[in-house]
């Protein structure tokens, strides 16, 4: 009994049909049927009950059907993670916080290090938020970690690669729509729409405007930012945001505004110290 074997009875089970299942695999029904009586034969059971109608699973059949899945799924799992690694050994594993891949298409004077990413195909790429990141780095999971704000670790050297300052997303009609530069005292009393907990860009916004002596009122907090520009457009507050995003701008009739006071928005290029 070999996987072949196995997976030419999965079709069997699952189509019901010698054809069908034949079909799968470009192959005749009467192949199909041998392979499948070979298996009977070596297993020395009954796997289905043959009719005009099709097959029917015996006992056995439905027995084997479901731990073959499931053998068949730990195989594939082996052999995608054996190329994993056989790609890793040749490859340099860079992490992006979020945030960070999007600024690479947008921003003019990133766009190089996109292309050189692209272009070396030895690239393992991994995204996820800027704590997980910094931790992939530190526990040796990554090479090089794009993160937004500094990293704070005397384990790592960084370059800090590009900055900008946060900006006010403003609907159509807003008092503050035709004002060419805010300051987060401009918004102490407005209903912000930011990116959650999980993003630098919350806590830049709540640790700046304490600062100033106030908390911010943050009634939509959201994973992805392109809804804050959604949001936005239906008049449900002001946008926190860096201005990456010109599609949703274009779609909407929607001013980004510069934050003066804002903590700067920057990503950082690390990596661990050679011990």
């Amino acid at each position: 009994m070999d996987t072949k074997m196995l997976r030419y009875f999965c079709a069997c089970y699952e189509t019901k049909s010698l054809n069908k299942a034949a079909g799968r695999f470009y192959i005749s029904p009467q192949g199909m049927g041998k392979t499948l009586s070979r298996l009977e034969g070596e297993l020395g059971v009954s796997l289905f009950s043959r009719s005009a109608a099709g097959l029917t699973p015996t006992k056995s059949g439905n027995y084997l059907y479901k731990h073959s899945k499931e053998m068949l799924y730990r195989l594939q799992d082996l052999e995608m993670e054996m190329k994993r690694l056989d790609f890793s050994r040749h490859s340099q594993r860079v992490g992006f916080a979020c945030g960070v891949i999007r600024a690479l298409q947008y921003v003019p004077s990133l766009q190089p290090l996109n292309q050189a990413l692209i272009d070396s195909g030895t690239v393992e790429w991994t995204e996820n938020f800027n704590q997980e990141i910094k931790d992939l780095l530190l526990g040796g999971k990554i090479d090089t970690a794009y993160t937004i704000d500094h990293f704070r670790s005397p384990m790592v050297t960084e370059k800090k690669i590009f900055q900008t300052r946060l900006n006010a997303v403003v609907y159509k009609g807003h008092p503050l729509y035709e004002k060419r530069v805010l300051s987060l005292e401009d918004l102490r009393e407005e209903k912000l729409i930011t990116l959650n907990e999980k993003f630098s860009i919350f806590h830049s916004i709540v640790t700046k405007s304490q600062e100033l002596g106030f908390i911010p009122q943050i009634p939509i907090r959201t994973m992805e930012s392109s809804l804050i520009y959604l949001f936005v457009s239906k008049g449900y507050g002001i946008g926190i945001d860096v201005n990456l995003h010109g599609l949703e701008i274009q779609q909407h009739d929607i001013r980004c505004i510069e934050i003066t006071d804002s903590i700067p928005w920057a990503i950082y290029e690390t990596k661990l110290k050679a011990p």
